[in-house]
């Protein structure tokens, strides 16, 4: 603030500070004066000083931001750019807890067969990620110990239950089955690459992961990629 563009408003909070004087030297300028009682209840003229008061340095504000959602945002960023910058309209994003941590999990479905779906992790350094197909169905209990994903497509179908470990998704059971002709019916079955019966497949996947109480990824509520961004930011 310089004199020139001082006001009474800027010094009014002189201690003691009454009325404004002011006198016009033979320089340019004002030469701003205010009468101030002291200590012993004379009256005095003081010079108000209009030099910049040195600002203390500012402490940057604190992010509110957790590791994992920048994690999850800077993956997302790069995605759109291996989608060759092209944000798809019809993707959709979940966070989901499909283990028993505080983090929840990145599911993206992008809702066409070429690009299938993503399961995301965060280890505490990088995001883990496995593929999947978009029209899979995700199935799991809310901070559970492993959760199901069963799809595939032209006549190949698939169940795997994965589980998470040090925040990397791991394969733990894998059954499939394939449709040979349709008249007469003809399917086979394989579990854990091994020839099974129908009811010894469906028999190994209940043990492993039981539905009743389980809850569909895409019955929770989903995000847009801009509403993604926005919850990590």
């Amino acid at each position: 603030m310089t004199e020139t563009d001082a006001t009474w408003s800027d010094w009014e909070d002189e201690p003691g500070a009454t009325d404004p004087v002011y006198t016009v030297p033979v320089t340019d300028g004002i030469d701003w004066r205010c009468i101030v009682t002291d200590s012993a209840g004379n009256s005095v003229t003081v010079a108000p000083d209009f030099s910049e008061a040195a600002e203390a340095p500012q402490e940057p504000a604190a992010s509110s931001q957790e590791p994992w959602e920048k994690a999850y945002l800077d993956f997302l960023v790069q995605d759109v750019l291996e989608m060759q910058g092209q944000v798809q309209e019809d993707a959709q994003y979940y966070l989901l807890y499909l283990n028993n941590d505080a983090i929840p999990e990145l599911y993206i479905n992008y809702g066409f067969t070429y690009a299938g779906a993503k399961i995301c992790t965060w280890d505490g350094d990088q995001v883990n990620f496995v593929n999947v197909g978009a029209g899979d169905e995700l199935f799991y209990y809310e901070k559970g110990t492993c959760f199901h994903v069963s799809g595939g497509r032209m006549d190949h179908y698939y169940d795997v239950v994965f589980q998470i470990k040090n925040g990397r998704i791991q394969e733990k059971v894998r059954g499939e089955w394939e449709v040979l002709s349709y008249e007469p019916e003809e399917v086979t079955y394989t579990w854990n690459g091994k020839n099974v019966s129908e009811s010894d497949y469906q028999a190994s996947l209940t043990y492993m992961f039981d539905y009743s109480g389980a809850k569909q990824a895409e019955d929770q509520g989903s995000y847009s990629y801009d509403e993604i961004r926005n919850v990590l930011s």
